[in-house]
């Protein structure tokens, strides 16, 4: 592990599979992050996060509305955590790890390498030919039921997750491409 970045939970947080967020840490991220807009509502910050029996991401807000995020879309959850992150990854970094695995050759660390480069591509957003990332922007959806609000992120339209959404959530979420 780099020296410059702290493990993303504890070993307690680990074996607990839950992650709790203080209500000062969230308040300081709130008032310290470079843009506001009127539609921001504190309470749907995550302030915590687990995992559930059955292989799910549970994500709780400030209100105490609580999100499964089931084990088909967690790559993609995934996916989104990762974007712009300083313990992300990229495509150099991708790149980067197909060149050691083809110097190794068809020896079982090259292999084991390749499979590693794919599995990191495959949470990356895809890129046109020149590089430059192909994602269509930025999007929202809104929920109309309990704990109704703004969510946010990245997401192309043909992505697996806005596939999932619609099939499973259905119209009561609208999502709006800017």
């Amino acid at each position: 592990m780099s020296a410059g970045l702290p493990p993303a939970l504890s070993p307690e947080q680990w074996n607990a599979g839950d992650y709790r967020q203080s209500a000062r840490e969230l308040d300081t991220w709130a008032k310290q992050k470079p843009e506001r807009r009127g539609e921001d509502d504190d309470t749907e910050y995550v302030a915590k996060l687990g995992l559930s029996y059955d292989d799910g991401v549970i994500l709780m807000n400030r209100a105490h509305d609580r999100v499964l995020v089931p084990p088909p879309a967690r790559a993609a959850l995934a996916a989104f955590a990762l974007v712009g992150q300083p313990f992300g990854f990229t495509q150099e970094d991708v790149a980067i790890v197909r060149q050691a695995a083809q110097r190794l050759g068809s020896e079982a660390t090259g292999a084991a390498l390749l499979h590693l480069a794919d599995r990191l591509a495959a949470l990356l957003p895809p890129t046109d030919a020149s590089g430059v990332p192909g994602w269509s922007g930025h999007f929202e959806w809104r929920h109309s039921g309990r704990g109704s609000g703004v969510q946010a992120g990245l997401l192309r339209a043909s992505s697996p997750l806005h596939f999932y959404f619609s099939q499973r959530v259905g119209r009561r979420y609208t999502p709006s491409l800017s």
